[in-house]
């Protein structure tokens, strides 16, 4: 699938396909190619059109930490992150393969249309571009408009979570796992902000950068940075109500030990005079005693009582 949306001179915007391009079709304007999960013939039409080179384009996708950039004459491919919701409301890494020249954008995505897909919004939001740096530099406020808004998510959750379990000791095991599933959003992130960082690191060493430019890439590298370290505090509050947390489980696991143990101490003394008058010796001198049923039992009574009483004493209890 091909979506071309191109400003000509006079800044009217036109959307159309590769079968419905007028013959007055200048490529030399500043165009935006979409191509959606494309076909050979989609390839070979832009190939055609806007003389790019795809070769390479595969290699780039299923790159993971590699050729983020690849520069060849006046074209600078890219491999470009955006953070996804999934199925399940978590969040993920989808790329999506981005050509730029001066005067044009081929924007290249399979199975997950990113925000950059085209829609009918961005027919306002094209009109304000002239080339394919302000593309891309509208393109990354865009997204880190986004990215912050999920760590903002993810801020209101930690004080939730941070509520629930150091104010009202809440110790279900959905706050464990809401702990959990609130890094994972964070370690995708950040994956996907440091990721976005080294782009703009790559395309100023690549130079040929007006100056504006070239501040404007900076400016945004910074911001990226405080939204980094950001991320990096609420993973580590995240980290300390993880241990909070686990430290309360811990003493409420301690406070029922506690109890099973001093109540098998307290019951040991009685349970030894049991045993012992238990025993089938021919001769135990309170056998034939009137008062030896009561004996015992007061003993035991005694004995449970002195080993409470120490207890006690000792502040065990």
């Amino acid at each position: 699938m091909v979506n071309i949306l191109y400003k000509e001179m006079d800044n009217d915007i036109h959307h159309y396909n590769d079968a419905l391009l007028p013959e007055t079709y200048d490529p030399n304007v500043f165009t935006w190619v979409e191509l959606f999960n494309p076909d050979v013939e989609d390839l070979k039409f832009v190939e055609t059109m806007y003389h790019v080179q795809l070769e390479d384009m595969h290699d780039m996708r299923e790159s993971q930490y590699e050729g983020h950039l690849l520069r060849t004459g006046n074209q600078t491919t890219l491999r470009y992150p955006f953070l996804i919701l999934t199925a399940d409301e978590s969040v993920d890494v989808a790329y999506t393969l981005i050509i730029m020249r001066v005067n044009l954008i081929v924007s290249v995505c399979y199975n997950q249309r990113p925000s950059l897909s085209f829609n009918g919004n961005k027919m306002d939001w094209f009109k304000n571009l002239n080339t394919s740096y302000d593309f891309m530099l509208s393109l990354m406020e865009e997204e880190f408009t986004k990215d912050a808004n999920v760590l903002d998510n993810i801020s209101k959750d930690n004080s939730m979570i941070g509520k629930s379990v150091t104010l009202e000791k809440h110790l279900d095991e959905n706050v464990f796992i809401g702990i959990n599933e609130c890094q994972d959003i964070i370690l995708t992130l950040r994956r996907c902000i440091t990721e976005k960082q080294r782009l703009i690191s790559l395309i100023l060493r690549t130079g040929g950068l007006e100056h504006e430019y070239s501040n404007h890439f900076r400016t945004m590298s910074h911001d990226l940075r405080i939204l980094l370290d950001d991320s990096n505090f609420h993973f580590e509050r995240l980290e300390y109500l993880q241990n909070t947390f686990l430290g309360l489980v811990g003493l409420d696991q301690n406070k029922v030990i506690k109890i099973f143990t001093v109540a098998t101490v307290i019951f040991m003394p009685p349970t030894l005079i049991a045993s012992i008058y238990g025993m089938n010796f021919k001769f135990l001198p309170e056998l034939g005693w009137n008062y030896g049923y009561a004996w015992a039992l007061g003993l035991m009574l005694v004995s449970s009582l002195g080993t409470l009483g120490y207890f006690r004493n000792k502040k065990w209890l």
